[in-house]
């Protein structure tokens, strides 16, 4: 996810951020924010994605209202209206109203929205083959059902062909709830960005493959290790085998971790990171390692296995820090 101010758009500190995503191949949608300031600017912000970023931003939203008169959105795919109740102060924009967009009460919206679809469906067209026998089966864009926009939109993004723009408001919880569905609907899946990105999980079949990428030192739970699951799951209190160290480790808890908020969770499945307490030898490693841990049900013949393993090519992390501090607890 890359979010963007909608009041300036691409600045300098974006291209670091996009040259680095480009760099790893990561899939991404773009997140206009700040609707609901005075300067925003949906249109421009666009632009600026075209020309700063060289890529082809797909518009996915059409915003309703900018600045104090933002309060809704259009999805350009289904041609929905998604309102939020702007009047009350107090409200916190959890709840939202849907309508189907209509040609007699929303003239003029309606017809910015067929417009930006047309431009949508056509920029599919070019993009993708598959849709483009879609897009010319149909003589009205809004007919094309919304299925196979969606995927035509999944396959550009994942391809990295071109990126799904959405926007919306954070601070009032405006769209925050169909950002939340476009990851689902135009990212890659873990399985798909795994086997994409990280060709080594194939020798893991379904057996746990994580990688402990951070440890912090909480002042009730000790040390936390943070792992990224690329394949199988990891289930409190299991055991592990430690790949770069050669041993086996015993996994006390798993959290969810929000900010300062730790959930204590039984189970964490690929795709998803989690902190694990228990972790002794990598909570004490050095931050030029990289260790992968790989779940085994008996030590003896888990271990054989993934000694085979180890000439796994582990390089492709890199460091991405040389130093560590730790607090005084004490």
């Amino acid at each position: 996810m890359l979010f963007l101010c909608s009041l300036l758009g691409v600045e300098a500190q974006t291209l670091t951020v996009w040259r680095q995503a480009d760099r790893y191949r990561v899939p991404r949608v773009i997140y206009l924010n700040k609707m609901d300031k005075n300067s925003a600017d949906f249109h421009a912000s666009v632009e600026s994605v075209t020309d700063k970023l060289s890529t082809v931003p797909l518009m996915i939203h059409l915003p309703i209202g900018t600045g104090s008169k933002f309060t809704g959105v259009v999805d350009l795919i289904t041609m929905t209206k998604y309102l939020w109740n702007r009047t009350d102060p107090h409200d916190d924009g959890k709840e939202y109203y849907t309508q189907q967009l209509e040609r007699t009460k929303d003239a003029v919206l309606y017809e910015n929205a067929v417009a930006a679809r047309a431009h949508l469906v056509e920029q599919l067209a070019d993009i993708d083959a598959a849709f483009g026998d879609e897009f010319l089966a149909h003589d009205d864009v809004t007919s094309i059902h919304p299925a196979a926009v969606t995927e035509a939109v999944r396959r550009s993004v994942i391809s990295q062909q071109a990126v799904a723009v959405l926007c919306g408001s954070s601070l009032r919880n405006c769209a925050v709830q169909l950002l939340m569905d476009a990851v689902v609907q135009f990212l890659p899946d873990p399985v798909e960005r795994s086997v994409q990105a990280h060709p080594f999980v194939r020798h893991y079949g379904n057996d746990l493959c994580a990688l402990a990428f951070k440890t912090v030192h909480d002042r009730q739970r000790g040390a936390l290790t943070f792992v990224r699951l690329y394949s199988g799951s990891l289930e409190a209190g299991s055991s592990v085998y430690n790949v770069g160290r050669e041993c086996t480790e015993h996994c006390s808890k798993l959290y969810q971790v929000f900010a300062d908020e730790h959930r204590e969770i039984v189970s964490v499945t690929a795709g998803n990171i989690a902190a694990v307490s228990g972790l002794k030898q990598v909570s004490n490693f050095v931050v030029d390692d990289v260790y992968i841990v790989w779940c085994f049900d008996s030590v003896c013949n888990r271990k054989a296995s993934a000694s085979s393993l180890q000439k796994v090519p582990l390089q492709q992390f890199q460091t991405v820090c040389f130093s560590l501090s730790q607090p005084n607890l004490e």
